[in-house]
C-alpha cells in the first residue's frame, strides 16, 4: 500500500527512518542517472538552463585536432600524414577525463536496453539536455551523444582506435589518440548493430542504415 513508513523493534527500542512506498520512488534516482551522461561530455560547456546548478567551462574544447600519441611506424594504423584527428564528443571515464571506446560502447548498450524497457517514461524535454524537443524523448538525442564520438573514433576500413587521453590541468596540450584494438572495434561493432536494431523505423533511414554499415565495416575489419 502507498505510504510512508518504519519499521520498529519495540523491544530493542530501535526505529528505521522513514521510508516511502509508490510507484515513483526510483523517479528522481532514474532522471539524475541520466543525466549523468550530460554532466560527463567532452569538450562543451556545461551552461543554464541545462546545467539545473552544476555549470563548468569546457574540458579539452578544442578536441577537433587530437594528436595521435604514437609514431606511425611503430603502430597498427598509419596515420600517414594526417597529423590530428578531430574527437568531439563523448563522456569522461568515472574518475578522470579519459575517454575508451568499450566504455562508451557499454553505456549505449545499456541506454538503449533502457530505451526498449523504460523508454516511455524518459519525455520529451524530460532530460533538459542542449538538444531537448517537444517532438521526441530524451534517450535519442542522449544516446546519439555517445553514437557520434564512437563514428569519429571508426576508419574508413572498420578498425576503430581504443581511447582517448587528456591532461586537464594541462590547456596547450591536445588530447592524444590511442591505436586501434580489436576489442574496441568489436565494441563498436556491437553497439552500431544494436542501435540499428533498436532504432531502425524511428530514426532518419540515412541514419539508419549508416549504423548498419558502420557495424558490418567492423566486423569485416575483425574478420
Amino acid at each position: 500500500t502507498p505510504g510512508r513508513y518504519c519499521v520498529e523493534l519495540p523491544e530493542l527500542g530501535v526505529r528505521s527512518p522513514a521510508f516511502r512506498i509508490a510507484t515513483d520512488v526510483y523517479d528522481e534516482l532514474f532522471r539524475d542517472g541520466l543525466r549523468f551522461f550530460y554532466y560527463s561530455r567532452c569538450g562543451e560547456p556545461i551552461q543554464e538552463p541545462c546545467a539545473e546548478g552544476y555549470r563548468r567551462a569546457a574540458v579539452h574544447a578544442d578536441n577537433t585536432h587530437a594528436v595521435y600519441n604514437y609514431d606511425p611506424a611503430h603502430g597498427h594504423f598509419d596515420f600517414e600524414t594526417n597529423r590530428t584527428r578531430d574527437v568531439r564528443g563523448g563522456w569522461f571515464d568515472a574518475g578522470d577525463t579519459h575517454m575508451d571506446v568499450p566504455a562508451t560502447a557499454i553505456a549505449c548498450w545499456y541506454l538503449l536496453e533502457t530505451a526498449g524497457d523504460f523508454g516511455g517514461l524518459v519525455v520529451p524535454q524530460g532530460l533538459n539536455l542542449p538538444e531537448s524537443t517537444p517532438q521526441a524523448g530524451d534517450l535519442l538525442p542522449l544516446i546519439r551523444h555517445g553514437l557520434g564520438w564512437l563514428k569519429r573514433m571508426q576508419n574508413p576500413d572498420g578498425s576503430v582506435h581504443h581511447y582517448v587521453l587528456g591532461n586537464p590541468n594541462t590547456g596547450t596540450q591536445p588530447q592524444q589518440v590511442s591505436d586501434i584494438s580489436s576489442f574496441a572495434t568489436a565494441c563498436a561493432a556491437a553497439v552500431f548493430a544494436k542501435a540499428h536494431a533498436v532504432w531502425r523505423d524511428a530514426l532518419p533511414p540515412a541514419e539508419a542504415a549508416d549504423l548498419l554499415a558502420r557495424a558490418r565495416l567492423a566486423w569485416l575489419w575483425l574478420q
